[in-house]
């Protein structure tokens, strides 16, 4: 900080002038402001209301006084919302806040953050309304259940306190294996609200901390009443986490217990709720062993029944196997009698001679295809059987598909034989210029020696037949008959 120094009478006007520094009061006034929240940011103060007026804009004015002495205060209306309870004049209360100063005006005023009644109904009152309206929101019906043995536990409480020794030594006695991450927290005093919910915050965010403990040792109901602060329980009862808290002595009741999942009201009780003794998880451990072959013998009884039932149902099936035997071989008499019309059908088609190009493919087509449908019509009529189980519709549907491409090769081999039978037929040749000769008896003309001079013959064209009589006889020397 700059010195200030105070003007001697016997000194030099130009010794005065060099030692002079001067600074405004605006300046001087935010100095104060700056030491005051420095040394007075953060206090709790046990004091009398003397005056309090809400203002319009949700900003509470009050007096604090003890005796004579009094001190400004007032109540931002942001944290006023939030308070349960707030302070009338004549109240004892202790509030929670900082000094402040105004640097204009250089004036002191308290702003006060939290507001707890020293009055014991007062006290009460507040505790009550805060757990009716806890209630109603079933934050208080919330127990979550804790692991048999948890991976890892976070602690919350001061290093130095006793509940801190009795915890760990519990734990020691326990389950020595377990690993124990601990945060030091204020636990009690004006600091202890936002050290509290800082290390509860990093217990939510540790991903090895499977439960959260939090611990103290007793006390007045004004040192542990910040366990019943409204923001402090409501941040408790939305942890992600299980959380078992134990504070005071068991004959304490605090709201940050009541919306715990777990309270053991003192550190060594904590513990015990945490870790479970050898003896127990071993009683636990037999006790699971006995139900699961409990359960074993129910299931293989279950089973066994079951079995038994199932056979008695697939007796019937037996017949079925027969019934099955009969359809394949009544299918395997199908096929042989395809195969042997086939056969009969391949037999007629290489009969066929010239009349061939005067029928159409297509009725032999529909011919066999009809053929097909009387003897699938003839073996349904035989079968007889209308409850067909679905694998012999199956079998059925195949077998059509297979008849199917049989009549598609089958054809495809009439139509094939046909065009080779166009190509060898006499009448393909003659469509191309030849005439067929035949003699009066109807042979084949081959040769000039097989006919004679006045011998008449039959000439076969394309279109209309010839009648000619043979007048000349050429070969390959001239030769007549």
């Amino acid at each position: 900080m700059k010195a200030i120094v105070i003007n001697h009478p016997n000194a030099s006007s130009d010794q005065q002038d060099a030692q002079q520094t001067c600074i405004g009061v605006l300046e001087l006034t935010g100095r104060l402001k700056e030491c005051v929240q420095h040394f007075f940011g953060q206090l709790r103060l046990k004091a009398e209301v003397g005056s309090c007026k809400a203002g319009r804009n949700g900003h509470y004015y009050l007096t604090l006084k003890e005796g004579e002495a009094s001190i400004d205060a007032m109540i931002w209306s942001r944290d006023a919302q939030g308070m349960q309870y707030l302070p009338k004049v004549g109240d004892e209360v202790i509030v929670t806040g900082g000094v402040s100063m105004r640097p204009r005006s250089g004036q002191s005023a308290f702003h006060i953050k939290h507001v707890v009644p020293t009055g014991a109904g007062l006290m009460q009152a507040e505790f009550e309304r805060t757990c009716v309206e806890f209630k109603a929101q079933g934050l208080f019906d919330r127990a979550r259940p804790l692991p048999m043995i948890p991976r890892g536990v976070g602690l919350i409480t001061s290093v130095n306190s006793s509940a801190y020794h009795d915890f760990i030594k519990s734990v020691n006695e326990r389950a020595p294996g377990i690993p124990i991450y601990i945060v030091d927290a204020t636990m009690q005093g004006p600091d202890s609200l936002p050290s509290i919910t800082s290390a509860l915050r990093k217990m939510y965010q540790d991903p090895r901390v499977e439960v959260i403990a939090m611990t103290r040792g007793g006390g007045s109901m004004e040192q542990l009443w910040d366990f019943n602060h409204r923001e402090l329980c409501l941040f408790i009862a939305r942890s992600p986490k299980p959380v078992v808290v134990g504070i005071g002595h068991e004959d304490n009741t605090l709201i940050a217990e009541l919306v715990a999942d777990v309270r053991g009201h003192t550190p060594t009780k904590v513990a015990a709720a945490i870790f479970p003794k050898t003896s127990e998880l071993n009683q636990k451990l037999r006790a699971l062993v006995r139900h699961m072959d409990d359960s074993l013998n129910r299931i293989g009884m279950f089973r066994l029944n079951r079995l038994q039932q199932v056979t008695q149902i697939l007796t019937p099936l037996c017949s079925m196997e027969a019934r099955k035997q009969r359809v394949e071989e009544r299918f395997y008499a199908l096929d042989r009698s395809i195969d042997q019309k086939v056969r009969v059908a391949h037999q007629k088609l290489e009969t066929l001679h010239l009349e061939l190009h005067h029928q159409s493919p297509q009725v032999k087509v529909e011919r066999a295809q009809h053929k097909l449908r009387s003897l699938v019509d003839q073996l349904q009529r035989y079968d007889g059987m209308r409850a067909a189980t679905e694998r012999s519709q199956l079998q059925i549907r195949d077998l059509h598909d297979h008849m199917d491409h049989i009549l598609h090769e089958k054809t495809y081999r009439f139509t094939s034989l046909i065009e080779q039978l166009e190509l060898l037929s006499p009448l393909k040749t003659l469509s191309r210029g030849y005439s067929l000769v035949k003699d009066e008896v109807g042979t084949v003309i081959q040769d000039v020696s097989s006919v004679s001079l006045g011998d008449q013959l039959n000439i076969k064209l394309r279109e209309g037949e010839l009648i000619a009589e043979v007048t000349q006889i050429h070969s390959s020397s001239i030769h007549k008959k």
